[in-house]
């Protein structure tokens, strides 16, 4: 998987799936329905790439901040959070029918996403030694997660 090793392709990849979230091919607003499809799709994608985008994260020994994607990983936290608002899953605003059929093809997205975006957050973080646990009570911290914060 040397196509996760580059950050332009992860570029790449987030703006593909950025694409999908905002179709310009299609009227989205008009087709509901098919909008939901490719969320639900984009999102299932979103998972897998996830997954395989943090097994390649450099060891936490070895946590320099030139091998880490930062931007990447950045950009597809966004791409994550866009997906969970899009209009298709963000159901509340629709009117009955329209909120009923979408519900239907995205239930559980909004929860799906929330725990991918919670698991690859502690998969940034790294093991707090004893001493840090009794002073502060965190259990996974700093790690790749200090890139994302203010």
């Amino acid at each position: 998987m040397d196509y996760l090793h580059n950050e332009e392709n992860l570029m790449y990849t987030n703006n593909a799936m950025r694409e999908m979230v905002d179709p310009t091919y299609f009227p989205g607003p008009k087709w509901i329905s098919l909008k939901a499809i490719s969320i639900c799709t984009m999102e299932l994608y979103q998972e897998t790439f996830a997954s395989l985008a943090l097994k390649y994260l450099p060891p936490p020994e070895k946590q320099a901040e030139d091998e880490f994607a930062k931007r990447a990983f950045g950009d597809y936290v966004i791409s994550m959070l866009k997906c969970a608002d899009s209009k298709p899953a963000a159901i509340e605003h629709l009117s009955a029918i329209a909120k009923s059929g979408c519900y239907k093809l995205t239930k559980g997205l909004r929860t799906r996403t929330a725990h991918s975006i919670s698991s690859m957050w502690t998969q940034l973080g790294r093991e707090p030694t004893e001493r840090e646990v009794f002073d502060y009570g965190v259990t996974n911290f700093d790690g790749f997660q200090r890139y994302f914060l203010p």
